[in-house]
């Protein structure tokens, strides 16, 4: 139902060639060509800037199970870029591509929750969401975590239980498989208000991470040490 529409395009527009070319590999199920497409009118390249059918591209890609095209969905119904706002049906995607293993989804999922954002609020979910997201590696998932206690721990019933456990996932990722996490785990130590600061921890954290060539760690590692 969705590709059929997309022959409305060609006909409304004057389109280039390699453009029409692309509609229809998208129309035969190239997910990829379908997000490229979604690209390229969400961001002027070779068509004029369209919002609408951008989202009519990704969403054919995410129906071809296409998680970054998903992803670019959600994000328009957060923002209303080329639909209606619709802050459930963004969360609803964001959630599907976190169960998928996607870490940005569930850090973005997550820090909205956490802050109460575009109408998305419960604490208690998004610390999981960013928790999964820093438990994928993803670096700034930890450390949203990180600023989502420090802002926003009034609303748990029991903060510390949320800090011992985010204490505990950082530091199994930094001294496990995910040398992404030293940084954020020093980070804890230097800045943390539920964790005692200390600095040799600190730069402990920042050089096993280095070593592990992770230039935030590197960088934090030096002005320790200045």
């Amino acid at each position: 139902v969705l590709l059929s529409a997309f022959a409305d395009t060609a006909v409304a527009q004057a389109l280039p060639a390699p453009l029409t070319e692309q509609i229809q590999d998208c129309q035969s199920g190239n997910a990829q060509t379908c997000h490229g497409l979604g690209l390229s009118f969400a961001e002027g390249r070779i068509v004029a800037r369209d919002y609408r059918e951008s989202f009519r591209y990704h969403q054919a890609a995410c129906n071809l199970e296409h998680l970054a095209s998903c992803s670019d969905i959600a994000s328009a119904f957060i923002e209303g870029r080329g639909v209606p706002q619709n802050s459930p049906a963004a969360a609803e995607i964001y959630r599907s591509n976190c169960q998928l293993g996607v870490s940005g989804s569930c850090a973005l999922l997550g820090v909205y929750f956490a802050n109460g954002l575009h109408g998305l609020n419960n604490f208690s979910d998004g610390m999981d969401l960013l928790e999964r997201a820093c438990e994928l590696a993803s670096e700034i998932g930890c450390l949203w975590a990180q600023q989502a206690l420090e802002q926003h721990g009034d609303q748990a019933s029991d903060i510390q239980h949320y800090a011992d456990r985010h204490f505990a996932l950082v530091e199994a990722g930094c001294y496990g498989p995910k040398p992404r996490a030293c940084y954020a785990l020093g980070d804890l130590y230097m800045n943390s208000a539920y964790l005692e600061h200390d600095r040799i921890a600190a730069q402990a954290a920042f050089e096993r991470g280095c070593s592990r060539d992770h230039q935030l760690a590197c960088t934090a590692l030096t002005h320790l040490q200045e």
